[in-house]
């Protein structure tokens, strides 16, 4: 895992802020000096391999809002495999060209160069006020830079526990009249945006109306406001601390969060009642009682045994045969991370049971693992360098109970010139034809008892050390947006970047109700017979296909040994290549 630190020495003191308040025209455009400095960041970034994004958002809004049948997305990789590049850009169609600048954009990561978001996302560049939440590395090199900018505030999380880290990722673009989130898995630099297999959710949630009834359940919201609070208790400014007054979210000044006190209240003003997914967070502690099932794969035990394991109502496949029944007691989880810490058979076990339901059946049989070969990264596209973003250890990595169950990424049938290496996590129950899931799950939380917990005292106690974020998507979820979309409820068509939505409500017409959603990789969608059914993008074959006797697990210390990879360098040539340069061959 690359290392926190975000800035480099070479950066500070060289970035200007590019719109300070006190020269924003007021119908949104640029100065003649604010231009000219443009032009030349623009300059400097092309020299250092970095491309600018159009000075205004650009694109119409977001095209991967329209895909009603898809609810997640791959980030787009040119060259790529399909399978593993998807709609999804941080560069392109984020926020509607035609649209206000966000009043307000949060990002959370573990890793955040500035200088180079900045220049890919211009939505981020252009809002009005901006947070960061992420380790800040040296405070020292990181604050003059965040310091900078003027509508910029940094925090840094003081982890409770030495061997934790905040390692969720999201962004949250806030209008006057709503927010967009983006819940996905890439750190904001260069290796990740623009080199690496990686997922995002993207839905747009409204202000809740002063008529709504608050009493309906809202357990997304519920599960980010607890997020956000948690988070509160940990996390110190970098950089301008007496400027606002305080070291906490809620006290960076109510100008910052739209008029609330901090961001949780803001958040709780929202609706997520239509959301298309569950939310899913770890958060570093020891949980018992009531929370023993809010956070990591314990909360994905809980949500699964909310649905009745698929045996209630419309998630039940309607099927004659169990080949195509993701919840037959054959169908296999599947596991795919980019990370591999020390992993006890036991605890496999155990994220298994939770995968499961927490019914039992954890017995690892039916369990594989996707995990990059040592022939996937030597030829992606930054050949040995796209390793480093695959941590392993060879103890930790090549162990019987986890060799016997992995599994290849890429489809070896399918060529690519520019193929990229996993940095995505997704979780999933699959039918044993392949066509079918009973759930997905993409998180930023890799296969380890840090990130989804560790069971203590008999069972009565999880242990959780990372702060991590995810999204559940399942069949009843799926059935419930459809819903929405029959009658016509606005909150499946709502658009933050839309200066004048209309009034939130029904529309009506209950539509003519058709057979439950399923959900479907896409590398399957011939299979599917609904308009309903969502498309689920996983980046590997399904049924997942076991390596063969020749292939070797990736890891970090050793793998490579003297051979060269696409590029003709040898693992040290290649880190010296970048080192030197500052890019990949």
């Amino acid at each position: 895992m690359a290392s926190p630190a975000s800035v480099s020495q070479s950066d500070q003191g060289t970035n200007k802020r590019e719109r300070p308040s006190s020269s924003v025209n007021g119908d949104g455009t640029y100065s003649l000096l604010e231009l000219a400095q443009m032009r030349h960041k623009r300059r400097a970034l092309k020299e250092a391999g970095l491309e600018i994004n159009n000075e205004r958002p650009g694109g119409e809004s977001a095209s991967f809002q329209k895909h009603a049948k898809e609810s997640f997305h791959l980030l787009s990789l040119p060259g790529a495999a399909p399978q593993t590049s998807g709609s999804f850009s941080f560069a392109q169609g984020l926020w509607s060209a035609a649209a206000p600048p966000p009043e307000l954009a949060v990002a959370m990561n573990f890793l955040v160069d500035l200088p180079y978001i900045d220049a890919l996302c211009a939505p981020w560049r252009l809002a009005r006020r901006k947070v960061v939440v992420a380790p800040a590395g040296d405070r020292a090199r990181v604050a003059p830079y965040a310091n900078a900018q003027e509508n910029l505030t940094w925090f840094h999380p003081e982890m409770p526990d030495a061997f934790g880290c905040h390692h969720a990722k999201c962004l949250m673009l806030f209008s006057k009249t709503g927010m967009r989130l983006v819940v996905h898995t890439a750190n904001y630099c260069k290796c990740d945006c623009q080199e690496k297999v990686q997922g995002a959710f993207v839905q747009d949630f409204p202000r809740r109306q002063s008529n709504s009834n608050s009493s309906v359940e809202d357990t997304f919201r519920d599960t980010l406001v607890s997020y956000v609070r948690e988070l509160d208790k940990v996390i110190s400014p970098v950089g301008r601390v007496g400027a606002f007054g305080g070291n906490r979210l809620a006290a960076v000044g109510s100008e910052t969060w739209m008029g609330f006190q901090n961001l949780a209240e803001l958040l709780a003003h929202h609706d997520f009642t239509g959301a298309r997914a569950d939310l899913t967070a770890s958060v570093p502690g020891r949980h018992t009682g009531p929370n023993f099932a809010r956070w990591g794969s314990k909360a994905i035990a809980r949500l699964l045994r909310r649905y009745g394991n698929g045996r209630s109502g419309s998630s039940a496949v309607a099927s004659s045969s169990s080949c195509s029944d993701p919840w037959a007691n054959e169908a296999r989880i599947v596991a795919q991370c980019s990370s591999l810490g020390s992993i006890p058979e036991t605890l496999l076990h155990e994220i298994e049971a939770d995968l499961r339901g927490g019914g039992g059946g954890g017995g690892g049989r039916g369990f594989s693992l996707v995990w990059p070969r040592v022939s996937e990264v030597a030829q992606c596209r930054e050949g040995w360098n796209g390793g480093n973003s695959i941590p392993g250890k060879q103890n930790n990595v090549v162990r019987n109970h986890l060799t016997t169950r992995m599994c290849q990424f890429w489809d070896v049938a399918v060529a690519a010139p520019k193929p990229a290496v996993p940095h995505i996590k997704t979780y999933c129950r699959v039918s044993s034809d392949g066509k079918r899931l009973a759930w997905a799950w993409l998180t930023s939380a890799n296969l380890s008892g840090a990130a989804l917990g560790k069971a203590e005292k008999k069972n009565t106690q999880v242990f959780i050390r990372h702060f991590e974020m995810g999204v559940l998507f399942t069949a009843e979820r799926c059935a419930a947006y459809a819903s929405l979309v029959a009658a016509g409820d606005l909150r499946s068509s709502f658009q933050a970047d839309v200066a004048a939505p209309r009034t939130l409500g029904g529309g009506g017409g209950g539509g003519a109700k058709s057979e439950p959603p399923a959900l479907i990789p896409t590398q399957h969608a011939a299979s599917s017979t609904n308009a309903c059914d969502v498309l689920v993008p996983l980046p590997y074959p399904l049924p997942p296909r076991p390596y063969l006797k020749m292939d070797r697990p990736w890891y970090t210390d050793g793998a490579a040994e003297n051979t060269r990879d696409r590029n003709g360098h040898t693992q040290v040539q290649a880190l010296q290549h970048y080192q030197l340069t500052g890019h990949n061959p």
